[in-house]
């Protein structure tokens, strides 16, 4: 058994960006400490905790994906790792998204209504990679109406 003691100022806070288009997420954090309160630091293993509610979300698909580090010390060396990870049982997951679509002004011809659509879908649910909506001719797009 072994017992892990890590002082409460030895954490670092990192920011997370994510990619709005991949959902990839890149952690940069400060420089990590080397020596606390006096005494040397030999890092073994670093953990990144995602804990925001709501961050984490179902993938859209159980392809094999991995996890990369680039991590630098503090005297130049250099290290690189990866790790697998992959979804199991994406075909179990409950999918039952709800489409909500409102029209605001008039559908006649040169009307130009307004279309407000609204996705939602119920936590633990499975992520939605694509979405397309048809919408009816009567609602085409006159001549003078803008581009979109």
């Amino acid at each position: 058994m072994a017992l892990t003691v890590i002082p409460q100022s030895a954490n670092s806070r990192a920011a997370a960006f994510v990619n709005p288009a991949t959902a990839q997420i890149t952690t940069v954090s400060d420089p990590m400490p080397s020596i606390l309160e006096g005494i040397p630091l030999r890092l073994r293993s670093i953990l990144v905790n995602l804990d925001r509610p709501g961050f984490a979300r179902n993938p859209t698909n159980c392809n094999p994906f991995s996890v990369k580090s680039a991590l630098s010390g503090d005297e130049g060396a250099m290290g690189m790792n990866s790790a697998f990870y992959q979804v199991a049982n994406c075909a179990a997951l409950p999918f039952e998204p709800k489409l909500s679509i409102q029209l605001q002004g008039s559908s006649k011809r040169r009307g130009h209504p307004a279309v407000r659509a609204v996705l939602t879908g119920a936590p633990g649910e499975a992520g939605l990679s694509q979405t397309t909506v048809s919408m009816p001719k009567s609602m085409l797009r006159s001549s003078t109406a803008p581009a979109i």
